[in-house]
């Protein structure tokens, strides 16, 4: 873990202590949750059943102790699909894809026998998240008789992925566990910290995304969000465009901000490094800083929390610490390119000597 990682996560935790715990007369009252269509759901008492699709939700629900709970999970949930230890002990039937409508009829058909087994209730909670298109089973999972189908789509800004890990959190624990009080304070931390920088001196940032082979600029989304929140100045920022252009679109507008630390979607590096990155995209060059996203950086999770103190030890090592990538700057062996510059200036003048003393021999 960087130091400034842990700075930031001690002065959280300074600040959890300050946080009142909940009365008995509240935990009572029992609490409600508002999903991502705006539908609140009442919840007398903490979940003892739920349903999951989303790495990243079910990763929160594990990081909040409750991974017992998880009965029943999208693919994308099971250990073997990422190999997060964090879900090493995840005992949950897959339901395979979520992704578009194909499997609507058969994760159903799943749901449905898991009650009829007695193994999941018609008044657990199913949480939908990441795709849109999930509305579709949302109606069926409600005509079939669930009473707690909650929905969050496509997600676009950090404040949304801070209202899913809350929410997620809230309904398996009834309150907000540790991780999430720490995630919050993380956030706050940095905003204070950014807090006094000047639009002039705002450190400038790009976040290039990959997909398929082909790079292009994220502009908005939650990478864009959590940019702002970091207080750098997105130079890739196009309002209304998730995200455009192409490889040499990338190139133009680095060209034309120096100084600038580019971003990398974690999606690059599924088998590639960042030296492979510079000679791919910028031909060997190493004049601009390339910084090798973690996948939970801009994902639904706590920790997507430390991908904010990381971004903001980018841009501002002097307040928040240095982020060690182990960049060096200059060419395709890392060596700075004013030490190739000012070695090939010794050789050329080293040569002209020894032409000189060889025209002079007899």
């Amino acid at each position: 873990m960087k130091s400034g990682i842990i700075l930031v996560a001690t002065v959280a935790l300074l600040m959890a202590g300050c946080i009142p715990l909940i009365g008995a007369e509240a935990a009572d009252a029992g609490f409600d949750i508002t999903d991502g269509n705006g539908q609140t759901f009442h919840f007398d008492a903490p979940a003892e059943r739920v349903v999951t699709s989303g790495y990243a939700v079910t990763l929160t629900i594990a990081q909040a102790g409750e991974i017992d709970k998880i009965v029943a999970a999208d693919k994308y949930s099971m250990y073997d699909y990422y190999k997060d230890e964090d879900l090493k002990d995840l005992n949950a039937k897959n339901l395979g894809s979520f992704y578009g409508t194909s499997n609507d009829d058969s994760i159903l058909i799943e749901l449905v026998n898991m009650v009829e087994a007695g193994e999941l209730y018609l008044d657990d909670p199913i949480l939908l998240t990441n795709y849109d298109d999930n509305e579709s089973l949302r109606e069926l999972l409600v005509n079939a008789g669930f009473t707690k189908v909650l929905m969050w789509g496509e997600t676009h800004d950090y404040s949304e992925v801070m209202d899913i890990v809350v929410s997620a959190s809230k309904i398996v624990t009834g309150t907000e566990p540790e991780s999430v009080i720490a995630m919050q304070n993380k956030v706050d931390a940095i905003r204070e910290g950014v807090s006094g920088i000047s639009d002039e001196d705002k450190a400038k940032a790009l976040y290039v995304w990959y997909y398929n082979g082909q790079f292009q600029i994220g502009s908005e989304g939650i990478m864009g969000s959590m940019l702002e929140i970091c207080g750098a100045n997105n130079i890739g920022f196009v309002e209304g465009k998730d995200r455009y252009g192409d490889a040499a679109t990338i190139i133009t507008l680095l060209e034309q901000n120096p100084g600038t630390t580019v971003f990398v979607s974690s999606s690059y590096f599924n088998g590639k490094t960042v030296d492979d990155l510079y000679k791919e995209l910028f031909g060997g060059d190493r004049t601009f800083r390339v910084i090798e996203m973690d996948s939970q950086w801009n994902n639904i999770c706590p920790e997507s929390a430390d991908g904010l103190v990381a971004i903001s030890q980018c841009l501002y090592p002097d307040i928040f610490g240095e982020y060690d990538d182990g960049y060096t700057g200059g060419s395709d062996d890392g060596v700075p390119v004013y030490y190739l510059a000012i070695a090939g200036a010794v050789i050329v003048v080293a040569i002209a000597l020894i032409a000189v003393v060889m025209r002079r021999k007899p």
